[in-house]
């Protein structure tokens, strides 16, 4: 696939980083169709790369991949070693599902449980952020 330099967009994207010898979690999810994936990427307070990942994840909404793609990047914080972990996500709906505050979508209820769980028992702190990055999980699902 090639883009043309007339199709390209620019946006500044101010990343605010974690504190100290802390790691973030920044995760997206995508539907295109009835094909979904989700996304993320791992950073530590000097904004260096620690781990990317995307999951083509088949049929499903955006909201399902969202909570598919924060599970997936929190299971992996945990399983590393990074209980110090900070995990932005730009889905309002799977926040206030996380924080029960909304009723959570039936298909999403499994994964947002298990995302509370492991909230809860590792101390991690969640907050929302704007949009600034689902251009890239949209890219990534026309790719793969």
């Amino acid at each position: 696939m090639e883009i043309q330099l007339e199709d390209t967009i620019h946006t500044t994207v101010k990343w605010p980083r974690p504190s100290h010898h802390s790691m973030k979690l920044n995760t997206d999810g995508s539907c295109i169709g009835e094909s979904s994936g989700g996304g993320g990427v791992v950073r530590d307070s000097n904004g260096n790369c620690i781990m990317a990942f995307i999951l083509p994840l088949g049929n499903g909404t955006s909201n399902t991949a969202e909570a598919k793609a924060f599970l997936f990047g929190l299971k992996w914080c945990i399983a590393n070693g990074h209980i110090f972990t900070m995990v932005e996500t730009d889905s309002l709906l799977l926040l206030n599902s996380i924080l029960n505050l909304w009723s959570t979508p039936w298909r999403m209820r499994e994964t947002v449980e298990e995302i509370r769980e492991l909230i809860l028992r590792h101390n991690i702190q969640i907050t929302a952020i704007g949009k600034p990055t689902e251009w890239l999980t949209n890219l990534l699902l026309i790719v793969i």
